[in-house]
């Protein structure tokens, strides 16, 4: 959903799409859509370009991300119950 908010017209969605792998007579699908960033991250044509492989290689990792959110850097810590 970043991705797709990030290339907000469809001048721009029409060029990276193609560089990430779609075919050029697909393209005109979601470039124009007045759908939300949202609705468009859950389609086929966009979770086909915007791969987890992809996103992994740009250092978007999520559960990693979290964790640092929620727990600090480096391991999660499990506290001993007090029973």
């Amino acid at each position: 959903m970043f991705y797709w908010k990030q290339w907000k017209r469809a001048r721009t969605r029409r060029r990276q799409l193609p560089r990430l792998g779609i075919h050029r007579t697909e393209v005109y699908k979601p470039k124009r859509s007045h759908r939300g960033s949202w609705f468009m991250a859950g389609t086929s044509i966009v979770q086909q370009a915007l791969d987890n492989r992809w996103l992994k290689e740009r250092g978007a990792n999520l559960k990693e991300q979290w964790v640092q959110m929620h727990y600090g850097k480096g391991e999660p810590q499990v506290q001993p119950s007090s029973r």
